[in-house]
């Protein structure tokens, strides 16, 4: 049973389990201009390479898969109410299959749990599109396998276009904002604006200077250095001269000499005549000039009414006037060649962002798709292999905790095995009768009471061995009836059926006059089972009623029947029997019948008709397997001990097996 109970539930769950599809895109991310140059605006002169190592790029790739900016794009592109079904709409009509009545009120019931928890603001009010966000981000799976640089995408819908659309989309997605993102926005704008302004500023550049050659009359920087150096080699030269000649007139004349006074004039005049080029930034003359013009100084500082020599004079201005023009063009050229190296910066750095925009507007990356998304038609879950071995496992695994837990509830020294029972009781087993539920409904025809009634062969046997043994015994003596009482040694042993099933057996296989009476007015098992409510039993007959009036019949078992009263539950629990008077009805009955079998109120029940049992001919005990004790078997014993009452043995009523294996002998 408990097999094709997984089979038919391991079917239902394939039945009613959604069916999931998935697909896949795989791309290369490789080494390429995204991995080994910075944009130009990182930079302002030369632009600076770096190179990322491969786990940046994939982790880089995944993050911006992973971003909610890319899940945004595919739901604008496939919609929310596409995502949310899981079904991608056709012209006609969209191809979900019809839902299930009760797949909609579990829908029903759902929304209406979340509505309320909204109200009670136990719940953040959530737009669709929020939701198709969540949806989405749960049904999409992006991972990169280790020492690789291939990066899968792996999503999940309830259709195989749904699931390829989606991965399809995130693909596109990815690839539009890696272009955008592998550079700087504007860069391209930005350099050829500053392209075109670097060159407007060195075109003015190159006109003043040339504009400041043609007004100075000098041809280029190098020949105006020329004419500046030629100019002060001529004084210089004359001064040597001047020195030179006074040396060799000191050496021949005295110091007051006409002719060595005159030379000395002349040199002063000279020297005098540099004085004026203190204005002038000496800064870039030679050595030798300078300490030409030292020896100026002093002699101007000593000889105060000595005139610079003319010549000299005009010279030294032309001197002044040529290092005020060079020391202007070199500024000019300087600036000139720094504008210049701008332009070839600018120029370059604009070609780069030219050509990174070529590569973005052509779609060039060094993203490649080698794997697009694929589309299956075979459902990845449920797992019908899966899903079968789960309920197997599941139910078997239940039934075998739930047989422990049985284990557990079993009474310390409870009856449970037959050998131990007539150890311990010194009683025969006469029957074991294993749970049947059936056994405790009302009995309406033979088969209800078939199966119980041929287990209790054994039970019955016994009697007929008691009544063979009473008739040798008591010779022509002998009474018409056996007189059997069924006693259940604790409520809820099961005596009333047993009795019943007892009585059975004797009508029906042995073919016995059987009569079958309820004496417990309490319960009025025996009336509730044969459905004798209201027909007059045996209170009314020991109180003078007609014994055919009292006389019930059962035809599928031909069994006579004496209910314990027609009275209403509630009085029936204030009768009670005397022993006299029911052993006075017994002895009015015995000649009618073969069998009478008494149906005694449990053990458990102290009352007066407890005591009717030690007063009977012989008892047929009843005992609840693995619930009935030891100690109350024995107690029941006790009382017939100084009986003459013999006990037929016991029925080991309602056995339960909890493992396979498990045996009752």
């Amino acid at each position: 049973m408990a097999a094709i109970f997984s089979i038919v539930l391991a079917i239902a769950l394939l039945i009613a389990l959604p069916r999931k599809y998935t697909s896949e895109a795989k791309f290369l991310v490789k080494i390429g201009r995204e991995s080994v140059g910075l944009d130009p605006t990182a930079t302002t002169s030369q632009t600076l390479l770096m190179q990322k190592t491969q786990e940046e790029e994939v982790n880089s790739a995944l993050e911006v898969i992973y971003s909610r900016s890319v899940k945004e794009d595919v739901i604008r592109k496939i919609g929310v109410d596409a995502i949310m079904s899981g079904y991608l709409p056709t012209d006609e009509e969209a191809i979900a299959p019809p839902v299930s009545q009760i797949r909609q009120k579990v829908s029903d019931s759902i929304s209406s749990v979340g509505d309320f928890l909204l109200e009670i603001g136990v719940r953040d009010p959530v737009d669709d599109f929020e939701r198709a966000i969540i949806k989405l981000e749960n049904s999409v799976y992006v991972f990169a396998t280790k020492k690789t640089q291939v990066i899968s995408i792996n999503t999940e819908a309830k259709s195989p276009e749904m699931a390829q659309r989606i991965v399809d989309e995130m693909t596109s997605s990815y690839l539009e904002h890696h272009l955008k993102i592998s550079q700087t926005s504007g860069s391209y704008e930005f350099f050829k604006r500053e392209t075109e302004q670097s060159k407007i500023a060195l075109d003015k550049a190159k006109n003043e200077m040339a504009q400041f050659m043609a007004d100075n009359q000098i041809v280029s920087v190098e020949s105006n250095q020329a004419l500046l150096k030629d100019t002060w080699n001529g004084i210089l030269s004359n001064i040597l001269a001047l020195e030179n000649e006074q040396n060799t007139l000191a050496s021949s004349y005295s110091e007051n000499h006409p002719l060595r006074m005159s030379a000395k004039a002349r040199l002063d005049s000279a020297r005098k005549a540099l004085v004026s080029l203190k204005k002038t930034d000496v800064k870039k003359l030679p050595a030798e000039i300078k300490a030409v013009l030292e020896k100026a100084e002093a002699v101007d500082s000593k000889v105060e009414d000595v005139e610079p020599d003319e010549q000299a004079l005009t010279l030294v201005g032309r001197i002044d006037e040529l290092i005020l023009a060079n020391n202007q063009l070199e500024i000019m050229l300087e600036n000139v060649r720094t504008l210049e190296a701008q332009l070839i910066g600018h120029r370059q750095k604009f070609e780069e962002a030219r050509l990174i925009r070529v590569q973005q507007e052509s779609s060039i990356s060094n993203i490649s798709v080698f794997q697009p998304a694929t589309f299956n038609r075979k459902p990845t879950s449920p797992n019908k292999l899966l899903v079968l071995a789960g309920t197997f496992f599941s139910i078997f695994t239940t039934a075998f905790l739930f047989c422990i837990w049985r284990e557990t509830k079993r009474r310390s020294g409870a009856l449970q095995k037959v050998i131990d029972v007539e150890r311990v009781l010194k009683v025969p087993v006469v029957a074991t009768i294993p749970v049947d539920r059936s056994a405790s409904g009302r009995y309406r025809n033979k088969s209800s009471l078939g199966n119980l009634r041929r287990k209790c062969h054994d039970a019955v046997h016994s009697i007929m061995n008691s009544r063979q043994n009473s008739n040798d015994n008591d010779g022509p003596n002998k009474k018409d009836a056996v007189v059997v009482g069924v006693l259940g040694i604790e409520k809820g042993a099961g005596g009333s059926t047993i009795a019943s099933a007892m009585a059975g057996c004797c009508s029906k296989d042995f073919g016995l006059k059987t009569l079958l009476i309820d004496v417990d007015a309490k319960s009025k098992s025996i009336s509730a089972r044969f459905s004798l409510n209201g027909a007059p039993g045996l209170s009314e007959l020991i109180e003078g009623a007609d014994l055919e009036d009292c006389l019930q019949h059962f035809k599928p078992f031909d069994l006579s029947i004496v209910a314990s009263t027609n009275k209403d539950r509630t009085a029936s629990k204030l009768v009670s029997f005397g022993v006299a008077d029911v052993k006075a009805q017994l002895d009015r009955l015995s000649n009618k019948f073969d069998v009478i079998i008494l149906d005694l109120p449990p053990a458990s029940d102290a009352n007066s008709v407890s005591f009717l049992a030690t007063q009977l001919e012989s008892v047929m005990l009843v005992a609840h397997a693995n619930k009935t004790t030891a100690m109350s078997a024995i107690g029941v014993l006790r009382k017939f001990e100084n009986s003459e009452t013999k006990i037929n043995g016991i029925v080991l009523n309602k056995y339960r097996r909890e493992f396979p294996w498990e045996s009752n002998s």
